[in-house]
Formats: C-alpha cells, structure tokens, sequence
C-alpha cells in the first residue's frame, strides 16, 4: 500500500480529529468534506487521486457509498 493509503487508513480507522473530521456512527465520511481536511492538513489529494488509491488497494481497506459521496475504512 502507497504512504497516501495508509495515510488515509489511519485517518478513517481510528484518527479522524486529527484532521478535523467527524466520522457518521457507521463510519462514513463526505468525500468533499474529507478532501477540505487532507488540504488543510498538508495532505491535499484530488478526486481522482483518492479514486486511483481505492481502486489501487488490493487488499480493499476502503468502501465508497452507491453514490461515490462518502468512503469510509472496509
């Protein structure tokens, strides 16, 4: 898995307040809003490359809602 990915791993999995986002009871997070906090930490990521490190992960840590707004850790 790339930096970006366990980055994010740990962020969904079990450190979201340090980058400012809240996580819904299930786990959920707005990609929107979840792009704004990498930013803001210093660890800005497009769409696309968010897109790229979900579909990349062979192991499948992350799952993107039906309708591709909210990714949480699998």
């Amino acid at each position: 898995m790339s930096r970006d990915g366990r980055y994010l791993s740990r962020i969904l999995r079990h450190a979201p307040q340090e980058i400012g986002v809240k996580l819904d009871a299930h786990g959920w997070v707005h990609i929107n809003e979840l792009l704004v906090a990498l930013k803001r930490a210093g660890r800005p990521m497009s769409r696309a490359d968010l897109a790229g490190l979900v579909a990349a992960d062979a192991k499948q840590r992350f799952t993107v809602s039906d309708n591709g707004s909210r990714i949480r850790a699998a």
